[in-house]
C-alpha cells in the first residue's frame, strides 16, 4: 500500500458544496470554453456519472479480490513511475468494501503536473496501459488496459487539485456511510437495467440521471462530516 498524506477533507469538500467544480476546471485549462459542452456532459470532477454505464459491464456483488487486483497494478505503476507518482490510490466503487460495483479497477495516480505528458505516459505505457488521448475530461490524463487485458482505468491527476481530492473524499465518504453507499449501488443497478430496456421506457427518467452520483448525498450530512475534522 502506498503512503498516503492526510486528506484535506474539510476545505475541499466545502469547496465542492459551494459549487467549485467548474471554477477548478477553468483554472486547470483556461482555454476550455470551446469544449464546455463535453465538460458538462462528463462532469468537471471527472468522477463516475450515472449515465455512464459503459460498454455493457454489469454491476456485481463486491469481490474480495478487488483490493489485490489494485495492489498488483499499483505495484507495476510504482515500479515504472518511481517518484513521478506522488501517490497511487484505489478509487471508485471497487475501492469501497462491501459495495456492489462494475468489476473495473480504477486507480488514481497523483503527479506534480500534467505536463509534459510524456513524463507519465511513457512509464504507464511500459506498465501495460494505453493512453486515451480522446478523453474529454480536462482535469486528468486517462489510460486503459491493452486489448484483451482485464478492464482497468488509470486516472492521472494533479496532486492537490480539486478533482484529485474529490475522488479520494468521495471514496472515504462512501466507506464511512454504508447507507449512502447502498443508495449509490442501487442507482447503478437501476442504470444497468435501464440500458436493457427500450429507449421510450426510460426517456422520462433521464433528468434524474443527469446529476453526478455525488448529488445523491445530502448536503447537510456532508457539511456535518467535513466539519468533523
Amino acid at each position: 500500500m502506498m503512503a498516503q498524506p492526510r486528506l484535506r477533507k474539510a476545505s475541499w469538500m466545502r469547496s465542492w458544496l459551494r459549487g467549485a467544480a467548474g471554477q477548478a476546471a477553468a483554472q486547470a485549462d483556461p482555454g476550455a470554453a470551446s469544449r464546455r459542452t463535453s465538460m458538462q456532459r462528463f462532469g468537471a470532477t471527472g468522477l463516475w456519472h450515472p449515465r455512464r454505464v459503459a460498454e455493457g459491464i454489469a454491476v456485481v456483488a463486491y469481490s474480495g479480490e478487488w483490493p489485490a487486483l489494485f495492489a498488483d497494478v499499483g505495484q507495476r505503476l510504482r515500479r515504472e513511475l518511481g517518484d513521478v507518482a506522488l501517490r497511487i490510490d484505489h478509487i471508485g466503487s471497487t475501492a469501497v468494501p462491501g459495495l456492489d460495483a462494475k468489476p473495473v479497477i480504477d486507480l488514481q495516480v497523483s503527479v506534480a503536473s500534467l505536463e509534459p505528458l510524456a513524463v507519465c505516459r511513457e512509464p504507464i505505457e511500459r506498465a501495460g496501459f494505453v493512453h486515451r488521448a480522446d478523453n474529454p475530461e480536462l482535469t486528468k490524463r486517462y489510460f486503459r488496459e491493452r486489448p484483451g487485458a482485464r478492464r482497468t482505468h488509470i486516472h492521472v491527476r494533479r496532486a492537490g487539485s480539486f478533482s484529485e481530492q474529490f475522488a479520494l473524499l468521495f471514496r472515504e465518504y462512501l466507506r464511512a456511510h454504508p447507507e449512502h453507499a447502498a443508495t449509490y449501488a442501487a442507482l447503478k443497478r437501476s442504470q444497468t437495467a435501464d440500458r436493457e430496456r427500450p429507449q421510450s421506457c426510460v426517456r422520462t427518467q433521464r433528468e434524474d440521471h443527469r446529476q453526478p452520483a455525488s448529488k445523491l448525498l445530502p448536503h447537510a450530512r456532508l457539511r456535518s462530516w467535513t466539519a468533523s475534522s
